[in-house]
């Protein structure tokens, strides 16, 4: 191991970071085809990756006949107290964004609102760095549209902060959703949407 800037060699590509954040998600042992197919990337550039993570004792190897089984190396300084830090980190931001919007819900729009659901890129895990975060809201009065626009205005104000993401709300009353429902933007909400708070679409369509 590297004893100065050895993240320089070990952080320098997507692909060894798709590699150990799965390595760390599953905490389990792989073989390079199977990592290179759950990652979707080509066995060959899997390959390469394993064999510098190796090098760098990141991963640590054993042969089972002409196979090559991977699995973090533990007892690594930097994947005990670096490399499992930065990923718990990374993984609890969609538990941040979803606090912000439940908190800010409950506190401020309890029981106005029938519905909260994330969907477009961010539910759909693909997401671009100028992606918006789109969440769909079924309010319970229309009069409470106005108030709830400036709520959510606050809430963006937060994620632009953090995450430098903007709230877009598809704000609509529960009638309107049912008037709307055979729309192409409402049947595919209602296939791919995450339940953010409150009841499943199902339930008001």
């Amino acid at each position: 191991m590297r004893i100065h800037e050895p993240l320089d060699k070990i952080l320098n590509q997507e692909t060894k970071i798709k590699i150990i954040r799965f390595l760390f998600n599953t905490r389990a042992e792989w073989s390079g085809r199977q990592i290179a197919k759950e990652i979707n990337i080509s066995p060959a550039t899997c390959h390469k990756a394993l064999q510098d993570l190796h090098s760098e004792r990141i991963l640590l190897l054993k042969s089972t006949g002409v196979t090559h089984i991977y699995r973090l190396n533990d007892s690594n300084y930097i994947v005990k107290n670096i490399l499992s830090e930065l990923f718990e980190k990374e993984k609890s931001i969609p538990k941040i964004l979803n606090t912000i919007l439940v908190k800010t819900i409950n506190r401020k729009l309890k029981g106005k609102i029938f519905s909260v659901v994330l969907f477009g890129s961010v539910a759909k895990r693909k997401e671009k760095p100028l992606s918006d975060i789109d969440i769909m809201i079924v309010i319970k009065r229309d009069s409470d549209r106005a108030e709830i626009e400036r709520i959510m205005n606050t809430v963006n104000d937060k994620t632009m902060k953090l995450f430098n993401s903007r709230i877009e709300p598809y704000i609509l009353t529960a009638a309107d959703l049912k008037k709307k429902s055979k729309l192409a933007i409402i049947k595919e909400i209602s296939r791919t949407g995450k339940l953010v708070l409150g009841k499943p679409l199902a339930e008001l369509l």
